[in-house]
């Protein structure tokens, strides 16, 4: 298994983890993206002086990327602006499976456009068991 830290900038320092393994020709990937922020936030926070503060538009267009990876499963944290993520940032994103996360409130119509709620319970099999 191979597990990729990207630093997420946050009030309180926090990273996304990728996790992969091979199975057979193929990769399986989980995206655990939590205590992510809402692009909108971070967008307002690039700056060309790297002496203020704030991130760089490389900083910036990197999180895009990331946030826009395609995986076989990703949890997003979804608990809204200004300290959490925003469904709205994964509108179209390109993974098999799509969990919105991290929030106290049930998910609205909009957002379960965008991806699904996990119920207390669910499990998602991402690497099958070899059979002998």
């Amino acid at each position: 298994m191979e597990i990729l830290p990207i630093l997420s900038p946050h009030p309180v320092d926090t990273t996304i983890f990728i996790f992969r393994v091979k199975e057979g020709e193929e990769y399986r990937t989980y995206g655990h993206f939590s205590d992510i922020t809402a692009l909108t936030l971070l967008k307002k926070m690039v700056t060309p002086d790297p002496r203020a503060p704030g991130i760089s538009e490389e900083t910036y267009q990197e999180l895009v990327r990331v946030y826009g990876m395609k995986l076989t499963l990703k949890k997003v944290d979804v608990g809204g602006p200004t300290i959490h993520g925003d469904a709205e940032d994964f509108i179209n994103d390109p993974s098999d499976q799509l969990v919105l996360s991290h929030t106290t409130v049930p998910l609205n119509p909009r957002q379960l456009e965008i991806g699904q709620q996990a119920q207390f319970g669910d499990v998602s099999v991402l690497i099958a068991e070899k059979s002998e």
